[in-house]
């Protein structure tokens, strides 16, 4: 006997995820849209494989109004401005499965269709059946429904060789009936008509509609399903058409591969042979050296043998003349006399490194002066002294003059030798190490008197910069003792009136448009145009600061 245990429902009209247990003895009650007839309907159509709807809600009353799209995207209702509602939009996966316990075999197996929702009118199905129970985790990866594909991949993965697959209804009812005991077609049709019965109608005419087969209806979707699996069918087909064409085209470059590959192997078999001959031959010939090698070795330590009683006669001659040797005191005297020549050969080498170590710090420094002694020259001389006083200008020539002497002299000991050396001797040295050491003091105290110079003028050229944008700007710059003076008046008449006092020079005072006018004032008052003008009652208090300075 085969006993339905579970029911599955995932995404099926107002059911998102619920699994539904059956005893041996069921009886499905509830109100008006509580979901009885969802749930048979479910049932139905796992049992008889038919997606098309044609029973839906059959066994709430004799009209079907529902669709298999309304279940799985959880139809609301009609609006009849925008359209049917729906619980359930977008891309989504639905599961309707059923699991059976065969009492015989002791075991479970388990059917059920899963369906792929794109939009309002495209929906991809499965129908899958298996060996076993129904999986623990309700065919939800996390809290999302495995879709078609990882469905097929979760069934290969845990039960391979025990499930099947198919898009096409009939052939997942034939393979559920076979489960179920070998059940014939008959059974759909009876189960539609059971479903179908209502208490409530009239037996006659519930008889005559649904227990006799008169006047029923052709139904072609199965001819239609059967149609678009074979469109399926053959797209597939041709796909295969296409890899079996890819698959001729490998075996044909696999066998030239092989054809090729065993020819590689048997000429690197030749080779390797040939390569072994040759090795062995060579071996032969080396083992012919060996052998000659050997009685080479041999003649050579006999050779040794008898080179070595010789070499004892020979030592033993040299000793006995060696004795004799320290007896003589003229060999003894020979000996000191050696001796002191390798004594003075050592010091003559020494002396010839140092003199060779101190020659090239000469002409080193000596380079090292000249290039300076030039740059100097050479910068001294293109220098613009327009500018410069007399007396800098007379130094910077005597500098020169006294740096050509200089550089003649360097030029002079650049071919220097030992002779050379030895006739200018130590003070013709330290002479010019002083000339050059007293040119550098010179060179020193000039650049230093160079910078003081350029100070002064850089001062005086921003003093009349300033001076130049004051005359432009119309401000007029006044001697500082008459600024110094107005600022202590204002300062001791600040504090005095312990607020600010107007203290004004006559030439600042006196604002005169007119150039010809302003210079001819200028010139009748002379230095009278840096008097200073401050209010009556702080006169005589100015004029003490006055007297002051």
């Amino acid at each position: 006997m085969k006993l339905l245990t579970k029911l599955l429902l995932v995404h099926w009209h107002y059911f998102k995820h619920e699994l539904i247990e059956f005893g041996a003895l069921n009886f499905l009650t509830g109100k008006n849209a509580s979901g009885k007839s969802t749930i048979i309907d479910a049932i139905q159509l796992i049992l008889l494989g038919d997606t098309s709807g044609s029973f839906f809600n059959k066994a709430a009353n004799g009209r079907g109004n529902r669709t298999l799209t309304g279940y799985l995207m959880g139809e609301l209702g009609d609006d009849e401005e925008s359209g049917f509602r729906y619980l359930r939009k977008g891309r989504f996966t639905s599961y309707i499965a059923l699991e059976f316990f065969d009492s015989e075999k002791k075991r479970c197996f388990t059917a059920g269709c899963c369906f792929d929702t794109y939009s309002e009118n495209d929906t991809q199905k499965l129908f899958f059946l298996y060996d076993g129970a129904m999986h623990t985790s309700g065919f939800l990866n996390g809290n999302t429904p495995m879709d078609i594909t990882a469905l097929r991949t979760f069934l290969k993965e845990n039960y391979a060789g025990h499930f099947e697959t198919t898009e096409v209804g009939r052939d997942f009812r034939t393979k559920l009936y076979g489960k179920l005991g070998g059940l014939r077609d008959r059974f759909a049709g009876l189960l539609k008509k059971a479903v179908s019965f209502n208490p409530n109608v009239d037996i006659q005419q519930f008889i005559s509609d649904f227990v006799c087969d008169a006047q029923q209806a052709v139904d072609v979707s199965h001819m239609q399903e059967n149609i678009r699996s074979y469109k399926r069918l053959e797209a597939e087909s041709n796909v295969l058409k296409a890899r079996i064409e890819l698959l001729d085209k490998i075996v044909n470059t696999h066998q030239r591969y092989t054809v090729h590959r065993n020819s590689e192997i048997l000429y690197s078999y030749l080779i390797d042979r040939a390569s072994v001959e040759m090795k062995s031959m060579e071996l032969a010939l080396a083992e012919e050296k060996i052998k000659e090698i050997m009685r080479q070795l041999k003649s050579l330590d006999f050779n040794i043998s008898d080179g070595d009683i010789r070499l004892s006669k020979i030592r033993d001659q040299r000793n006995t003349l060696h004795a004799q040797l320290l007896s003589d005191s003229g060999a003894q005297a020979l000996e000191q006399i050696d001796r002191q020549i390798i004594e003075k050969e050592t010091h003559i080498h020494n002396v010839k490194n140092e003199y060779d170590k101190s020659m090239g710090g000469l002409l080193s420094r000596i380079a090292s002066w000249r290039k300076q002694t030039e740059a100097m020259l050479q910068k001294l001389e293109l220098s613009n002294t327009t500018l410069l006083q007399a007396g800098i200008v007379s130094r910077i020539g005597d500098i020169c003059e006294e740096g050509h002497l200089l550089l003649k002299k360097l030029i002079s000991f650049a071919d220097i030798n030992a002779e050379t050396v030895i006739e200018i001797g130590g003070s013709g040295l330290n002479a010019l190490s002083d000339t050059v050491e007293g040119l550098k003091r010179h060179s020193i105290e000039l650049s230093s008197r160079i910078n003081d110079e350029q100070k002064a003028l850089a001062e005086q050229r921003a003093e009349l910069v300033a001076e130049q944008q004051s005359l432009e700007n119309g401000i007029y710059r006044f001697p500082q003792v008459a600024l110094d003076l107005k600022a202590a008046v204002e300062s001791r008449l600040r504090t005095i009136a312990k607020c600010d006092v107007n203290v004004r020079i006559v030439a600042e005072a006196a604002e005169i448009r007119n150039d010809r006018w302003r210079n001819v004032i200028e010139g009748y008052l002379n230095t009278q145009k840096y008097y200073i003008i401050v209010p009556e009652e702080y006169f005589r208090d100015a004029l003490r600061v006055y007297d002051c300075q």
